[in-house]
């Protein structure tokens, strides 16, 4: 046994590469643990984590980081020698992916476990924030966990030692390429740890000499030292004289930046620039370096603008930069733990190349930083967490029958591994915001479901992930009105908290559609909305609804509105990275849950009608306007004016009253105009809607509206549709 972990770190160290040990049930595991202490760590310690910690392992490990399986944030961009963590069936995939990535090539990873055998049947902390009524622990599958163990037994670079016998040893030693070495002995060049780094360094030089207008695209997965590169290249930038003004940086969160911060020091100081550092600003040869928000940084104008994890911020967002920046640096990871950046890759890339006078270059990043190339641990944690899953290749041409699938989740966690990576490809490239972490709640969440649509032969062309919500409780409905939000019953809980007097609509059985996706080389052929069509077929005289809750953006509106969900509650606070406001959009399968939905609807425009000068004035015209379509109705809404109003209403129709003398007036005919169904609505020009809303209800200014007009005197057309408007709603 001794010997195997002997063989272990030596091949770990000749190769720079990682091994993972299991030691279940091991009786001398001091012994073990000591050896490999004094054969490994080297100068970045060792990292413990566990729920509590041994003392007979503290004291072998010496000076070392602890922390608990939900703390694993708090270890971003450190890097160690050894890694015990002790049951790692507890470690939640997004934790398992942090603490595997931080080990440095030629450590070791020890999983210690009281039996691997046993793994499975305990309740890990993270099954328990996904439980929700009328289900119990007990309703929790542990498919996650099975699959975890399967693959310890199927990849390289793992030794599993049981019992004190050695029951499956995959060790590898073989060649691999030498550690990259700088051609340079000083300056900036000299500080980068791959050719990959250098070729960013001299590609983002290359940006800031270009006279035209550029943007530089890196991709690159987890380990390739993308943030390094980018501190570097800001260095050369500003020490270079490269960039004449603000240089400003963003990503969804801010945890990363300090890495690239800490470069950017670096990098200065190796061309003895100096500068002054607070927090996520600095200064340096009259040039400042700040961070701000993704949805800030949208309402801003610099020099530069450089988006870090571009992946994990909305495709709007990014398409607004190139209009107040002339040189742009998008970086982004393509399979990573904290997202998937292969929807950037396919959508975003494509659209940025559309812009006129934009050059673009692309570099993508392949070798790793940590540890050398073709890692087998890396390969492990990427078949683990799904990270390198793709969707099925289909041409257009072939879709032209397809089936509705349950999904049995037991078979896609089980001998359907292709069918699982085709579904987590599928699901990934539609959306910016995935995580591992998803993969426990479509395997184990006794609320959650999956369906698709598929070829004949099994190709996955829609992927849904779908929970269950709803039918609580008149106990748990009274909670929520005292301000509890029930774990697992988003819409419910949302909606009753926000709309106290329907809160027997808890009481309903619903439907969430969590995500939807349609494989990539298949967008706008009506595929998503034929895969909804199923389900409503599928859940009618089941179900009360159909929801679904998502970031407003005008083409999702859109998406849900033509298939017949309604608007009944938008977020009172947009997120701060993506300055998107939360919509939640429901769709009635029975005349109770209509009668609820008509009636949330109604209270729903009329606050956002009410607030759309104050709490949703950041809110896109275009977007908002599409919010206030829901249920069609017979009836023309009518104006609701004094004899007085109307009088001064026909004052400004003829011109002898300024917009401004009106203003009360025109506001209570567009709220006329949008209450009445998109049926029988008067016939007004989609920009003339825009600038009467941009101006009667979100206050904007006259140069807006001559913006949105496309002309210099907006009163003679405002005028003149406001008499249509007076004639149709006041008669």
């Amino acid at each position: 046994m001794l010997e195997v972990i002997k063989k272990a770190i030596t091949e770990a160290k000749k190769v720079r590469h990682r091994r993972i040990i299991v030691l279940s049930n091991v009786k001398n595991l001091a012994d073990i643990l000591d050896l490999v202490k004094s054969s490994v760590v080297d100068k970045f310690g060792s990292l413990y984590v566990t729920w509590e910690s041994n003392p007979k392992i503290e004291k072998i490990l010496g000076e070392f980081e602890w922390i608990k399986p939900n703390e694993t944030d708090k270890i971003l961009g450190t890097t160690w020698d050894l890694l015990v963590a002790e049951e790692p069936q507890d470690l939640s995939p997004n934790a398992l992916g942090r603490v595997i990535e931080t080990v440095r090539g030629g450590g070791i990873l020890f999983f210690i476990t009281k039996s691997i055998e046993g793994w499975g049947k305990r309740v890990a902390d993270y099954h328990k924030r996904i439980v929700s009524s009328p289900y119990t622990l007990d309703d929790v599958k542990r498919r996650f966990t099975f699959r975890l163990k399967r693959k310890i037994f199927e990849h390289k670079g793992i030794v599993v030692i049981h019992n004190n016998r050695v029951i499956y040893e995959a060790l590898e030693d073989k060649e691999v390429s030498g550690e990259f070495k700088p051609s340079v002995n000083n300056g900036i060049e000299a500080l980068v740890k791959s050719r990959d780094q250098l070729r960013v360094l001299r590609a983002i030089r290359s940006l800031g000499e270009e006279e035209g207008r550029a943007a530089l695209v890196i991709r690159a997965d987890r380990g390739r030292g993308k943030s390094v590169a980018l501190g570097l290249g800001m260095a050369i930038l500003i020490s270079e004289g490269l960039v004449k003004g603000d240089l400003l940086l963003t990503a969804p969160s801010p945890l990363g930046i300090s890495q690239i911060f800490e470069f950017l020091e670096r990098g200065l100081k190796a061309k003895d620039v100096k500068c002054e550092r607070e927090g996520f600003e600095l200064r340096a040869n009259k040039v400042r370096v700040k961070f701000v928000s993704p949805y800030v940084l949208s309402h801003k104008k610099g020099a530069i603008a450089i988006i870090d994890e571009a992946a994990g911020i909305p495709l709007p967002l990014l398409l607004r930069y190139p209009y107040f920046f002339d040189k742009l640096i998008y970086s982004s990871t393509v399979h990573g733990y904290e997202g998937s950046g292969r929807g950037f890759g396919l959508r975003f890339r494509k659209r940025l190349r559309e812009f006129e006078k934009l050059k673009m270059m692309e570099i993508e990043m392949t070798e790793p930083i940590r540890y050398a190339k073709d890692d087998p641990i890396e390969k492990w944690l990427y078949d683990v967490l799904l990270l390198d899953s793709e969707p099925d290749e289909i041409r257009p041409e072939e879709v032209k029958v397809v089936d509705y699938q349950k999904v049995d989740r037991d078979y896609y966690f089980g001998r359907g591994e292709s069918r699982l990576r085709a579904f987590i490809g599928t699901y990934v490239t539609a959306h910016y915001r995935n995580r591992p972490d998803d993969l426990v709640l479509l395997g184990d969440a006794p609320h959650h479901f999956a369906r698709t649509l598929t070829l004949p032969d099994g190709r996955i062309v829609v992927a849904m992930h779908l929970a269950r919500e709803g039918s609580l409780t008149r106990e748990e409905v009274e909670k929520i009105s005292e301000g509890e939000q029930p774990p697992g019953h988003l819409i419910p809980g949302v909606l009753l908290k926000h709309h106290p007097v329907y809160k027997n609509f808890g009481m309903l059985k619903g439907v969430r559609i969590v995500r939807i996706a349609t494989n990539p080389s298949l967008f706008n052929r009506g595929l998503g909305s034929l895969a909804l069509k199923c389900l409503e077929e599928e859940m009618e005289g089941k179900v009360d609804w159909l929801g679904a809750s998502f970031g407003a953006s005008k083409e999702l509106v859109n998406f849900w509105l033509k298939n017949g969900y309604v608007p009944v509650h938008i977020s009172p606070m947009r997120n701060a990275a993506s300055g998107e406001y939360s919509v939640i959009f429901v769709k009635p399968l029975t005349s109770k849950a209509k009668n609820y939905i008509e009636r949330m609807n109604i209270d729903f425009r009329n606050r956002l009608f009410n607030s759309l000068h104050d709490t949703y004035y950041g809110l896109l015209i275009d977007t908002a306007l599409m919010l206030f379509k829901g249920f069609e109705t017979k009836r023309i809404e009518g104006a609701r004016l004094t004899e007085s109003q109307k009088a001064r209403l026909k004052g400004y129709v003829r011109g002898d009253l300024s917009y401004e003398s009106v203003s009360d007036v025109i506001k209570e005919l567009v709220r006329a105009h949008l209450f009445t169904g998109v049926n029988k609505r008067i016939g007004i020009p989609e920009k003339v809607e825009k600038a009467l809303c941009a101006k009667c209800l979100q206050g904007r200014s006259w140069e807006k509206v001559r913006d949105i007009l496309g002309t210099r005197d907006p009163h003679p057309t405002f005028r003149r549709f406001i008499e249509k408007m007076r004639e149709y709603y006041i008669g």
